[in-house]
């Protein structure tokens, strides 16, 4: 065998990586083993019931989805030494509101889509990926994201911004006004179904 299944979640069987962690699964607070490196694309996807979740310092790798529609994970703190954050980590979750992102972590345009319950997100500075910026989350010049659920009467692009990605202002929350600077090229789906 090549899994093993520990109080019903699902490890592979040196357990560094957590395949599955049950939908339904009792219990509000879940500490991952410090044995996880690896969390599998959808691990804790469609959970119903966790409201804390504890990443392991030795985390890694956090493959897309992982997060996926939780019910009711309202913050994460995203380990330094997670190198990659896949792309739609987060699609469909409407509770989270807040995410730590460490001074290594990757992340690309796609990691928060559909997020739609995210107010906040903190970036440590130094981080090469990416930076937050009036509360958007940009990566060199370019707008990656304004998270879907913090609203605001203005939002100021960057006067060095030179891109603002597909879905940037996408499924967000109402804003009365988006400045963006002149020369600016914005994806003709940066605001897809935005209020």
């Amino acid at each position: 065998p090549y899994i093993k299944s520990v109080d019903g979640v699902l490890y592979s069987k040196d357990g560094s990586v957590l395949i599955r962690y049950p939908v339904a699964a009792d219990g509000s607070s879940f500490e991952v083993p410090e044995t996880v490196t690896m969390l599998y694309p959808s691990a804790f996807a469609w959970n119903k019931n966790l409201e804390q979740l504890i990443l392991p310092e030795g985390l890694t790798v956090i493959g897309g989805g992982a997060f996926q529609a939780m019910e009711k994970l309202t913050a994460l703190d995203i380990p330094d030494a997670v190198e990659q954050l896949e792309s739609q980590v987060f699609l469909e979750n409407k509770t989270l509101s807040y995410i730590h992102i460490g001074a290594n972590t990757a992340f690309d345009w796609m990691t928060f889509l559909d997020a739609t319950g995210l107010e906040t997100v903190e970036i440590d500075e130094g981080n090469p990926y990416g930076y937050v910026y009036d509360g958007a989350i940009y990566s060199g010049t370019s707008l990656c994201c304004y998270p879907a659920g913090r609203t605001a009467e203005v939002v100021t692009v960057k006067d060095d911004c030179t891109y603002i990605y597909a879905y940037a202002f996408s499924h967000g929350q109402p804003i009365g006004t988006v400045v963006i600077p002149d020369g600016c090229n914005v994806d003709s789906a940066a605001f897809f179904d935005s209020k």
